[in-house]
Formats: structure tokens, sequence, C-alpha cells
């Protein structure tokens, strides 16, 4: 803020007003292009004649600036007052900016119309700013660039592409400069006419009263006195041209009259605690040790209307007028003459006792040497600028010394010799200052605005000392000049030297500024005041105490603004609430709301400062709030009072960020559990019902004055909790098409309906894999979005819509949703339909809610409960904690839950349309079959193919197969050999056969379908599943089955078969063997069953049949299930009637069980033998094996267990078979061995060793069989081998 750069005091203000009709917008542009461009014009810019010759001319000091400070809005009666104590509150340049109009066709007339206007708005300008030093109007360049008006105090602006505006200002405003540095200078000669000035000030506190009367007794002693004066002096400037003087010049004035008892007492005590004398009144400074001891000094002859009286007021009023005209020189930039006249005349006000002025002096010195260090300007510190006390000590000369670089030259080291001690000696000459403005003067003193103005404005140039470490360097100057103090790198705590400066002591000073009485300034001036002290706390980072002060300015500035509606409502008649909705326009609230930036930067503040997570202007995303300090009950208040100011400003945007923020504080930010019973709030129902109904008023009255988009934030990021998707149903149900896996295992597996279940194992070892949710393009898929409500007061839920990222152009549309109203400290779900607009892999990242009086907003998906936990260090608690969630120290957030999903191409539906078997219900016989048709439609716009269809009960056929599909009712399903291809909007008939079996209700018929054509893109298929209710009743009975073994080749197979049914049946019994076998092994012819009749039937089946594909049959369900393959019972109703309309089927033996002992006589034997004959001798490779006489050779009998399970104890025997032509043969050791159990699968040999004596043929048998038991039920163990050479 200018008002309270350090520098303030050499500014101009100038107050730029609006001329004529001009647009708002093109006003304000040029107001912020003047304090851009403008805002220091360098006195060698500026052009004057070379035979204009004045006091202030622009050649007589080069080096210095003009520094514009434009203002818009005039100043208060409290500034108005300060002048010329403080000359720089006062505007001395009032700018007009008026529009340009007309162009290069305009006449001789137009043009002297123009000018009169001009002329008028001259005359007006100087009617409304009687006492401004200088007045000038600045046109805008026009469109066809126009001619400069041939009037006084009036430019035009030229076009420049150097500045961003597009306007010559910088050349326009030297102009300007020029006429206004000439009228300055009058206005200081008359200045310096005038005999003295009167001091601006109040009557003193009860405090200093009460001081003051007990110290009369001094006052007494004392014969100074102040003469009066009653005469006004008028305005050293006269008018312009012919206008007549303007009336006499406010602050130039008498001052009011006072004793000199009151002076001389105040001005003694600043002498004895300040010490403050130039060196020739050192001694006499020294000597002075309490109050009044220079008064004492010589009382004779002094009275109320001596002459030396009149004398010492005459030098006192000299003095005063000296410190205007110097901080007139400072304002001209003749910063070198202004601090040799301030040093003049401030050591006249130090003698003759006039603290204020005396200050005043030390002030406009102080701002002098800055700006003189600022231009590098050669200067030297003044005696007067240092305590007396001070100057001949130790600690004083060292702080006068400067150790210099060796490669400076001699002026730059004067020059930063000056500059050292300047920086040195500016903490206790600022202080010094202080003490002497806190004086006052007699009964009189400063007023409160000024003080407080002072305190601040000191405060900001000892902070930018603080933080660059006592020294005066180039960027703090600039910084200081150019009121930037916030660039400068903040210093750390403790970090460097920092002389006598520390933020506890300059904060002091600000609140010293802040505990007087503000409460009887006007409000601008107040919450100026309090914006001053915030902008010191800022640079020395005291967020806390900045915070307050923000506070304070929040609740003056609501009850100022809570008054002006109150005043303007009672003026239009009509109640205070009201004047929102009916007395305030559009523009005015779209303008308020388009301005507020600076507002919207306070609350932020303010919010940050006590730890509240405030919510951002615009419907973004919101986070987690991790800022977890600062006491509830403050956050509360505070936000209350946020509310209060934002009703009061008016600002709809900020009362509903306010409530939405409010809101957020008072209930639990976490993500609640799903229980029952859920953490309460901090505020009471009531409380929530009166902002739930503030929030809809207010977004009422905005949608009533038409403002556009004005919604609030809703105020909790965790309202999603959970997303699930809802199973299909069985005819949209999907499944993944693949060439390499079959339809039928297909089918069995279940596709995922919901990715978010919980995974208890999810944490142990392996983390738990997501699937893929499946969306079929332009397909509604329903799926349920849960969630939470921390609020005592029901929300109101108008739209919820999903997002998805990672494919571009994709958009999940909503369908079927309603509006839902979440329960107080709930968790619901609500239901959707969601159709994907194209296809591809994407992530559904969370969800877009519309609440009622909220604006739609992106909410992420959290399904795992979580609250933030503070960090337990120190240094990131309180304000700490702001930079540690930046930087990222708080970890621990929540995790978000992305799905993964794919949207497939559309897939075909088909839908049932028409089965025969009335309410797909068949009564059959078992083992009878009966036809169904069934009509299919294509009921989406997409060709289907229909490629597979089974029944995995193997109880449904097709009636004709090979058409266009397999049959596929064997364990094994074949590839298709033909497929059915049905249109969008046609029909396909097929029939099938159902055939009937015992404890069987029911059937299901799966048909495969898929898009046509198919590709490799298409990853997907459906099943439509059409199910039968099956009613079946017995036809044959088969019971009693038994088996018995014939020989190694053939077994007997019997069983009972009895006519259940009410009517005769014919049987035929067949046998499906192998294409090896002969004919003859049928069984006998049909035979016919009477109702009830029971037949036993005999089977001869051979073995040959468990044989075939090579593959083994141990088990026995394998053993039986070939069984009941081979046995074919068919049966036919022989009953009177129609052969056509005669029941018939087949019989199956399946359901009947043998036992164990039956299935090994079935089977047969299962132990394989072999044998290898080892000898020594020579013959073909074609002939039979032989052997020498007498000459010894092996028999090796192998053993294999072909069952699932161990053989019992064998017994082995080798025997020679006794022949006429025969050899003998001796066996060399046992020709009876025992062989221990056989593993299953396993194989075992013998090795036997002979010797033929003789020549001949030799046949030996080898016998097995269990060792020592000879049963029926081990007769499967037992084999032969026989083995047959030639011994020659």
């Amino acid at each position: 803020m200018a008002r309270f750069s350090p520098v303030a005091p050499a500014r101009v203000r100038v107050q730029v007003v609006p001329v004529g009709r001009i647009e708002r917008s093109r006003f304000n542009a040029v107001c912020r292009a003047l304090a851009q461009h403008a805002s220091m014009i360098k006195l060698a810019d500026i052009e004057t004649r070379d035979d204009q010759q004045f006091l202030l001319s622009p050649k007589a000091y080069p080096q210095g600036s003009l520094l514009f400070s434009y203002h818009t809005s005039p100043p208060t009666v409290a500034e108005q007052q300060l002048s010329p104590y403080e000359l720089f509150r006062s505007p001395q340049l009032v700018l007009g900016v008026a529009g340009g109009s007309g162009s290069e066709e305009e006449s001789d007339s137009d043009e002297d119309e123009r000018s009169e206007e001009l002329g008028k708005a001259t005359d007006t300008l100087r009617e409304h700013h009687p006492h401004a030093i200088h007045r000038h109007i600045i046109l805008l360049p026009e469109a066809e660039g126009g001619p400069v008006a041939n009037k006084a105090n009036v430019t035009r602006i030229a076009k420049s592409d150097d500045d961003e505006s597009g306007l010559a200002l910088h050349d326009t405003l030297c102009e300007v400069a020029a006429h206004f540095l000439v009228e300055l200078s009058t206005y200081a000669k008359a200045t310096q006419a005038s005999p003295t000035i009167q001091t601006p000030g109040q009557k003193s506190s009860n405090r200093l009263r009460a001081w003051s009367i007990r110290s009369d007794d001094d006052k007494v002693a004392s014969g100074y006195s102040t003469p009066t004066q009653s005469n006004e002096i008028n305005s050293p400037i006269g008018g312009d041209d012919d206008v007549p003087s303007r009336p006499p010049s406010r602050g130039v004035r008498t001052p009011p009259s006072s004793t000199s008892f009151e002076q001389t007492h105040s001005s003694n005590t600043v002498s004895t605690t300040s010490a403050r004398s130039d060196s020739r009144t050192s001694d006499n400074s020294r000597q002075g040790g309490r109050p009044g001891s220079q008064d004492r000094a010589s009382v004779h002859g002094f009275g109320s209307g001596g002459p030396q009286s009149k004398s010492k007021a005459r030098d006192r009023g000299k003095a005063r007028v000296g410190i205007v005209v110097g901080h007139i020189y400072i304002m001209a930039g003749h910063w070198s003459e202004a601090l040799r006249t301030l040093i003049e005349h401030t050591n006249a006000a130090k003698k003759h006792s006039d603290p204020l002025w005396h200050a005043k002096g030390l002030e406009g010195i102080v701002v002098s040497m800055l700006l003189l260090a600022w231009t590098g300007s050669e200067f030297s510190i003044p005696s007067i600028c240092y305590p007396a006390a001070e100057r001949s000590h130790s600690t004083h000369v060292h702080k006068l010394s400067v150790h210099l670089p060796s490669d400076f030259r001699p002026a730059d080291a004067a020059h930063q010799a000056s500059v050292r001690r300047l920086s040195t000696s500016l903490p206790d000459l600022l202080k010094q200052i202080l003490s002497l403005y806190e004086s006052g003067e007699g009964s009189l003193e400063l007023p409160t605005l000024m003080l407080a103005d002072i305190r601040i404005r000191f405060c900001n140039l000892m902070a930018a000392l603080y933080h660059s470490n006592n020294e005066l360097n180039g960027h703090t100057l600039t910084a200081l000049v150019t009121d930037n103090c916030e660039a400068l790198t903040k210093k750390l705590s403790g970090s460097g030297p920092s002389g006598s400066l520390s933020k506890p002591s300059i904060a002091a000073i600000v609140n010293e500024a802040l505990q007087a009485d503000l409460e009887n300034l006007t409000t601008s001036d107040h919450v100026a005041i309090l914006a001053g002290a915030h902008n010191v706390y800022a640079l020395l980072d005291m967020g806390r105490k900045g915070g307050a002060v923000l506070k304070d300015i929040m609740a003056v500035l609501t009850a100022a603004l809570d008054q002006a509606r109150r005043l303007r409502a009672a003026e239009a008649g009509i109640h205070p609430a009201a004047s929102l909705s009916t007395d305030t326009s559009v523009d005015t609230i779209s303008a308020i709301a388009g301005e507020s930036g600076g507002v919207n930067d306070i609350v932020s503040k303010i919010a940050q400062v006590y730890g509240i997570d405030i919510l951002p202007l615009t419907l973004e995303n919101i986070h987690p709030n991790l800022l977890q300090f600062g006491n509830d009950a403050l956050k509360l208040e505070l936000l209350k009072a946020m509310v209060s100011f934002c009703e009061a400003s008016p600002d709809p945007e900020g009362v509903l960020r306010a409530i939405a923020t409010l809101l957020k504080t008072s209930t639990v930010s976490a993500v609640l559990e799903l229980s029952p019973i859920q953490p309460g709030t901090i505020i009471t129902r009531d409380e929530q019902l009166r902002l739930a109904t503030t929030l809809s008023k207010t977004i009422g009255v905005a949608k009533h004055l038409g403002l556009p988009d004005v919604q609030a934030q809703f105020w909790d990021e965790f309202l999603v909790r959970g997303l699930a998707f809802a199973p299909r149903d069985e005819i949209h149900n999907l499944i993944p098409h693949s060439a390499r896996v079959h339809a039928a295992e297909i089918a069995a597996q279940q596709v995922p309906g919901n990715p978010l279940l919980y995974d208890p194992n999810a944490g142990r070892g392996a983390r738990a894999v997501q699937l893929r949710q499946i969306f079929i393009c332009n397909e509604p898929q329903t799926c349920f979005v849960t969630l939470q409500n921390p609020l005592d007061i029901p929300v109101e839920v108008e739209s919820v819509e999903l997002v998805s990222e990672g494919l571009e152009y994709m958009e999940l549309q909503s369908k079927d949703f309603r509006a839902i109203t979440l329960e107080p400290l709930q968790i619901q779900q609500v239901y959707l339909s969601v159709v994907p607009s194209t296809i591809g892999d994407f992530n559904i990242v969370g969800c877009r809610v519309k609440v009622a009086s909220c604006g739609e907003q992106f909410f992420p998906i959290y399904n795992v409960p979580w609250a933030p936990r503070p960090d337990e260090l120190v240094k990131h608690q309180g304000q700490s904690a702001l930079k540690a969630d930046r930087d990222g120290v708080i970890a621990a957030k929540p995790r978000r839950v992305v799905v993964p999903a794919t949207s497939a191409t559309t897939v075909p539906l088909l839908a049932l349309e028409y089965v025969s078997a009335p309410e797909s219900s068949l009564m059959l016989l078992d083992g009878e079959q009966q036809v169904v048709n069934i009509v299919l439609r294509n009921t989406s716009g997409v060709p289907a193919t229909i490629y597979r269809v089974c029944d995995e009960t193997c109880n449904i056929h097709l009636s004709e197969p090979g058409t266009f599909l397999t049959e596929s009712n064997n364990e094994e399903l074949d590839e298709p050999r033909g497929s059915a291809l049905v249109r969008a909007g046609e029909t396909v008939l097929f029939s099938c056969s159902v055939v009937g079996q015992t404890g069987v209700s029911s059937a299901t018929l799966d048909i495969y379908y898929r898009p046509h054509p198919f590709s490799r893109y298409d990853a997907f298929a459906r099943v439509l599943r059409l199910p039968f209710t099956l009613t079946v009743q017995p036809a044959l009975l088969l019971r009693n089955p038994d088996t018995s073994d014939v020989d190694d080749d053939f077994f007997t197979l019997s069983l009972d078969v009895t006519n259940a049914w009410s009517a005769p049946l014919g049987c035929r019994f067949e046998l499906r063997y192998p294409p090896n076998l002969p004919d003859h092994l049928q069984p006998k012819p049909d035979g016919q069953l009477a109702p009830g009749q029971t037949k036993r039937l005999f089977m001869r089946i051979h073995r040959d049949i468990y044989r075939r594909g090579g593959r083994k049959h141990d088990t026995p369900d394998e053993l039986w299930e070939v069984l009941w393959k081979t046995v074919i019972i068919l049966w036919q109703d022989w009953s009177e009637g129609d052969d056509s309309s005669s029941r018939s089927g087949r019989a199956l033996i399946r359901d009947l069980r043998v036992g164990r002992e039956q299935l090994e006589i079935v089977r047969g034997r299962v132990l394989r033998t072999d044998h290898r004959l080892e000898f020594h001798g020579v013959g073909p490779a074609d002939a039979p094996p032989y052997v020498a006489v007498g000459q010894p050779c092996r028999v090796r009998l192998l053993i294999r267990n072909d069952t699932a399970f161990p053989s019992p104890a064998l017994a082995v025997k080798l025997v020679l078979l006794p022949r006429e032509d025969g050899s003998r043969v001796g066996f060399m050791g046992m020709r009876l061995r025992v062989v221990n159990p056989i593993p299953a699968g396993a194989t075992v040999w013998e090795e036997f060793v002979l010797c033929a004596t003789t020549a001949g043929r030799v046949r030996l048998v080898g016998t097995f069989g269990p060792n020592g038991y000879g049963g029926d039920g081990m007769r499967r163990w037992m084999a032969r081998r026989v083995v047959e050479f030639e011994a020659v």
C-alpha cells in the first residue's frame, strides 16, 4: 500500500477523475496503465523551455524523480485536516481523463464545440477541486489520431507500441509534470511567505491529561507561550488566466492558542527522555536530567506577551514553514535541497522545543536520505539524527566505522559509507521519531489516524531492514521506493545479525497502532490501518497475528455494510433482509463479484491461518482436508462471521462458499465406516437446517436476479463410497468368446459382477487382482453408487454420472436415475443405468454428482474407511502444517479406487418368441423322446450367428443333426459343421428332442450366438438359456444285475426287466460291439412284456469292449459307463391304436449299480505277463530262438500290474511241459518263488537259470497266482505264460 510506504511523504497524490462520457472499463484500464507505466517520472525526462526559470525546475536536480500515487477516490475528512503537516495526504494534482471523440472530417464549428466543452470541463475541475495545486485533462487518442486541442492544461495522449495499454502515458505525464512543477514552485514560494503553520491535533487522552495536571508546578515555572494568530493566509497560488483566486488554502492557517506552559512542559519532557540535540546544544542536553530543567534555567522577564515570547513563536513558525517547504522539495524530486532545508529547520524546531515538527523534520530527513541512497547520490547523515549521549561513545564510533573493499572508488566508498551509517542509525532514529510524535503539543496530540499511519510506515521500513540484515543494499532500497517489500527474501528466524531490530519489537510497535482508539475513525480509515498492520505482520511472517487483524477487518466491514444496508432499506421503506433481492441490480452484484478478488484473498488467508480448509471459488475437484490444527470453536465462530460478511457485501458466491466451508468444517472429514452409528457434527441440527435454508435462499435470490451459474460447492469430498455393478440377467449374459476353449466350459465360468468386493486376503502375500468390468456399446448396464451423508440433515442428490479416463471420446451416459434423498448420518446406495458411447479399454475414476443447491462436481471413489491423522512432529503442527502439507510431509492420504473397464462392440440379442411345449413343461416316460419346436427372434440391430447348441445333462438333442448345427449330447462336444444366421428383426426355427430320464426334473438348452460377421475383435458372445421342466415316469424297470465269468474273453450279464407302464411294451436288446466282432454275438430276438411282467435277461458279452481306443478302464465308473453304452434296451408301446402315435424309447442301465467283485469279473484278469529269453548262441535274426545243449541260459518273466491299486503277494512257478520230441532240461535253483505285492502300474521280473541236456524242443509254462489264497475273488490275479525255444 502506497499509504504506508516508508517514502510516502515523497509521493504526489494524484486524483484521477473521469471527464465527460467515458466507459468504465476504459477508465479503469487507463488508471491501471498510469499506475504501471507513469508512477515514476524522472526529472531528466521532463522538458521545459530554456527561458523558463522557476524554483522547482527539473534542471536543478536531474537525478530526482516525481513519485506519483494515483487514486480514484477523494481523501477522507480526517486526511484533509492533516495538510500541510502531511502534505502528501491531500491531492496535489487532479488528472481528468476524457474520452477522445471526433474525426478528421470535423468542421470548424465542431472543433469550437469541442474546445468549449474542454473549457467547461476545466472550470468544473477547478470548482470541485479548489485546493489542488494543479488540474490537468488528458484526452484519450482518437481512432484517426486527431490533433491536440489548443487549450491550456489539456494534453492528448499519443499512441504507443511500447506500453501494453497502447498509450504513451509516460510522455503525457512528463508534460503534465512540467506544468505541475511550475505551479508547485508558486505554492512553495507562497508557503515560504507564511508566518507559521498550524499543527493538526486533538485533545489528549485522560491519561495524558491526568499526567499534565500533576505537572502544573513545572508548567507554572516555565515562561514560554505561543502567541495567538487570528488571521488566515489565503492560498499563495492564483487562478489560471482570468480565473479569480481560489478560496483560502486548507492547512496554511493560524494554529489555535495554547499556553506556553503546556508547550514548555511537553517539549522538556521529550528533550529529557530522548536526549536529542545537535553538537552545539549537546552540553545543555546532557545537563537536563529531569523535566523542566531547561525551563528553570531562566524565568525572569518572560510573560504571556513579552518580546522574547513573540520572537520564539516567530522563529518556531519559520521552522515549521521551512519543514513544509522541505517536504515540498521532496515531492518535487529535489532531494538534496530538501535534505539541506530540513536539516536547517529541524534544528530550529528542536531548539525552540517544538517536538511534533521536530519529528516531522526528522522523518523528512530520513526519506530524503533513503531516496538519495537509492539514486546513488552523495549525502551525509546530519548530527541531529544521532543521540547526543552516544556521539562520543565507543559503540557509536563502531557503528560509524565502515569496512570498504579495496577496489572501491572514493566516490563509491563515500556513498557506501553513508548508506552503512544510515542503515546502522535507522532503528534508533525511527524510535526517536516515534517518541517525538507521541509527545504531543501541550494539551494537543496528533490524531489517532496519523500516529497509526506513522507507526505502520516505520514498521514497514524496520521490517525491510530486518530481512536485509540491517543493510540498505540496492535491492532493499528499490523495494522501499517502489513499495514492493513483499519481494524481499524472508529472513529465517535467528539467521544473521539483526542489530537492535527483532520481530517482537517491530510487532510491539504495530500493536500500539492497533490499540489506539480506532473505532472513532471512518470505516475506510479503520480498514486501511488494519490492512497496513496485516501487511507488516505478513512481512514478519507472523501468520497468527495477521489472521487476527484480518478477522478484525472483516468484522469492521460487516458492521459497516450492515449499517449501510439498514439505512438504504429504511430510505426505500423495505425490510433490510429484502434489500438484496429487491434493491440490488444484477450489474451491481456482478460488478461486486468481479471486483472482489481482494475480499476473497482476505477470506482465504484468514481461513488458512485458523486451520480452515476453505473451498475454492470454482467447482473443481476438492481434496481431503489435511490441516489438522486449530480450535473448532474458533473455526466455527470465524466461519459464521464470514457468512455474515458475505451476506452484507452482497456477494452470493461468497455466502455459498462460506456456508459450504462451515458445513465441511463442522462435519468429520473422513471416510465413514459402514456402521449404523456414525460420528455427529460439532454444530446442532437446527444450525445446520438454518445454514441449508440460507444456502437455498441465496441461490433462489440469485436466480431471481438473473445471475448466471451461482451455485455452491459440495463440501464432503468423500461423498462417493463405492461403485458396484449388478450382474446381468440370463438374457443379457456375456461370455468371453475363444476358439480354443469349448463353449460349454466357458458357460460354466461365472462372469464377475462386482469388481469392488472386499477380499480379506488381499493384504496377505499377493495383492487381489481387480477384474475388468465389461460393457457393451450402446447397451445399458445397471450400477450401484454408494453415497454417504455425515450431516444431521437430509441431502438431496439430483444427478449422478460416472467419469472415465484413458479413452478419448468415451462418454458414460446415465439413464433411469431418479433424485434421491440421503438420510442423516447414513450410507445409501443409488442405482442408475450406464451406456458407453464407444468401444475400448478405459478406467472409471469417479462420479460427477449434482447435489441440490450445489454445482455438479467430480468425486473420487473411496471404499476403505480412512481418517486423517496429524503429524506428531512439533515442526509440522500449527502454521508449519501449511508448508508441511505443500511439501508432501503429511502422508497417508486416502487411496482412490479406479475400476478398469472394457467397452466391447455391440452384441446381438436373441429372445424366445415361441416354444411348442406349453410353459416349457414336458411329461415323458423314462427313455422317451419328444420333439420341441423353438422360435427365436433377433431383437437387436446387429445380425447374429448361432454357433453352438448344447445341453450339459445330455437330455436335449437336435432333431436333425447336421442341418446347421452338430449334435451335442455326447460327453465331448464337437466343433460345429454349420451355423444359423439370424438377421436383425428376423426369426429362426429349429427343433430339438427332449429325452426323459428318471430322477431328472429339469433340463436347460444353451444356445450360443455371436455378432455377424465375426472378427477377432469380437471378444464376447452371448448364451440364451432355455429351461424345461420335465415330469418323467418309468417305462421299464431294470433291477438285480449280476455278472459271471465265462472265460478270458467273455462274461455274462443278467438282470430283471419289469414293465412298469400300463400298456404292453415290446422289448429289443442290442449290443453295440466294435466292428471287429462277429454279428452272431448279438442276444436273442425281441420279446414282449405285459404290464407288470418281469423277465430275466441274460447277455453274453465280449470283453473286447474295454480294449478299443487304447484306453484303460480301471475305475468302477469307467467300467460301468462302457457297459451301459454297449447294452441297448429299446422299448415300444404295443397298445392298440395308431402306430404313428405309439410311444417308444430306450431304457438305460446306467442307473444300475453292481458290486466291486462283479465289476472285477466284467473287466477280467488284470495281471499282464511277458517273458524274455537270454542265451548264448548264434542264429539268423528271423529264425526261432535256440540254445546250445549244455550251455546255461536265462529265462526272465515280467509281471505288470495294470490296476490302480496294489496286487496281493503272488506265487510264480516255471514248469516244463513234456513232449515226445522234447529236450530234457535241468533247472538251477527253485522253480516256485513268491513275489511281493506289486504297486499300481509297476513291473517286476523273476529270472530262472536252466540248461538243456539233450537236443529238442523246449516248452515252458510260467503260472502266476495269489500266494496261499485261491478263492473266486482272486481269480482275476491269475495268469499263465508259455515260453518255447530249440535246444541244438
